[in-house]
């Protein structure tokens, strides 16, 4: 076991939101912000479920490298 089995239950409702929340922002054609050149190597990774952040920024956000709306990651601080 890589985690404690106490967190299934709570890791098990985070994916359900995360999947729920990049359903409605590939819906609105929002993608999720890829680090690095991931974006050049795959480029429709950004649309793609098994991308999006485990756990999720709540507000998209203008990246300075595409100049577009995406959503990045949860900061570490507040997971």
């Amino acid at each position: 076991m890589l985690f404690p089995e106490c967190l299934t239950g709570a890791l098990e409702r985070q994916l359900g939101l995360a999947k729920a929340l990049a359903a409605q922002d590939f819906a609105k054609h929002i993608p999720v912000a890829l680090p690095g050149l991931l974006h050049k190597k795959y480029p429709y990774a950004a649309h793609a479920e098994r991308w999006a952040w485990l756990f999720p920024s709540k507000s998209i956000c203008r990246d300075p490298r595409a100049n577009k709306l995406v959503r990045w990651r949860c900061h570490e601080s507040n997971v």
